[in-house]
């Protein structure tokens, strides 16, 4: 995509070139040790809370979980495309992605660095819409350990026009390099036809790569669902792109994929006590996720009851070290329990990395 200041995600460019809209197309587009602080480990992976940071390489407005993150995938039939596992062996892309036999999907942790691949057995393109199906060698739960599908809308979509929805994607950014996750978040303009629009309003948005990859929103349950796959959209990848209605085609989708589950908890698993996902406080209320997006002067994290909550940054016991944290070198650094904890990653011979599905700043 394209931001004016960032490229964040983009559709699908076809093998032989580029329409004048991106989109459409064929083929794709040593042991632990002591920090003497706080008793952290040299590899925090054990001792930290999970948490994911949202920006340009994650989320900014959906409470999506790592293992959502994990379900975030890139195509490769012969082009380059997105797409999204919505079930333990299929993915959801754009038809016009579809190309030679075979192929392969590949996720990870690391959204620069993507690297546990699966093989694609079958590609099954909608009978009238630009919306496809892969389906894996593999369980993709299995073969990556974490991940978590994201299910498609079993709801009408008119009524979401004027909220925002979040895209996501491998395609090209503005330096002109593609191939790694990125998100964007952008209102919903229209509703109509077989496609939902999206506008980036010249700041930012999709472009060559991201195609078949994933539109996404907070359902009523407080579940993030798949509303849409990217189909075509502004040539100039800050404009207006459309996503084919997965509501549209559910009933070809169930057909092939299953019915699309309830959620079994309600909560997927938050307590009351709640967690902060990047700058969202995410907690469960009544059997129903409840969230709130901290201001930019406020910082989320445990207030004095043990709840979650937006606390003012003149507040902040960590100086503006947030959960994920960051790698100052080879220390891993971050806030936990009101405390900066710090793991020296090098006195293990190892080096201090992001990763979005094991919190944050971790020693590997």
């Amino acid at each position: 995509m394209r931001s004016t200041a960032l490229f964040l995600v983009a559709l699908s460019m076809s093998i032989l070139g580029c329409s004048a809209s991106h989109g459409r197309g064929s083929g794709g587009d040593g042991g632990p040790s002591s920090s003497g602080d706080g008793g952290a480990l040299c590899d925090p992976g054990d001792e930290r809370v999970a948490a994911v940071y949202y920006g340009t390489r994650e989320p900014t407005t959906l409470p999506l979980t790592p293992g959502e993150i994990l379900a975030i995938a890139r195509v490769e039939l012969g082009g380059l495309c997105s797409g999204v596992v919505i079930a333990p062996r299929w993915v959801l892309t754009a038809a016009h992605c579809l190309g030679r036999r075979g192929g392969d999907i590949t996720v990870g942790a690391n959204p620069d660095r993507v690297d546990r691949s699966i093989s694609v057995v079958r590609q099954l393109a909608h009978p009238s819409l630009d919306i496809a199906l892969l389906e894996l060698a593999q369980d993709a739960t299995v073969a990556v350990p974490g991940l978590v599908p994201i299910r498609i809308a079993t709801f009408a979509l008119g009524g979401l026009v004027g909220t925002t929805a979040e895209a996501a994607g491998y395609g090209e950014r503005e330096d002109g390099n593609a191939g790694a996750r990125r998100f964007t978040s952008e209102p919903i303009v229209q509703v109509r036809g077989e496609f939902t629009t999206i506008d980036g309003m010249g700041e930012r948005g999709v472009c060559f790569g991201d195609s078949g990859g994933p539109l996404m929103v907070v359902a009523e349950d407080s579940s993030v669902r798949v509303i849409g796959a990217l189909s075509y959209g502004d040539p100039d990848c800050v404009g207006r792109d459309n996503y084919t209605r997965v509501d549209l085609a559910r009933a070809w989708i169930e057909e092939n994929v299953g019915e699309t589950p309830a959620p079994i908890d309600g909560c997927d698993g938050v307590t009351e006590a709640g967690t902060c996902r990047g700058a969202t406080a995410v907690w469960c209320d009544d059997d129903a996720l409840q969230t709130d997006t901290c201001s930019d002067d406020e910082l989320c994290m445990p207030g004095a009851d043990g709840r979650v909550t937006c606390v003012p940054r003149s507040d902040d016991p960590c100086g503006g070290i947030d959960a994920t944290g960051r790698c100052e070198g080879a220390v891993a650094t971050w806030c936990e329990g009101g405390r900066v904890r710090r793991a020296d990653c090098g006195r293990c011979g190892l080096a201090c990395t992001l990763d979005a599905a094991r919190g944050g700043a971790v020693c590997e």
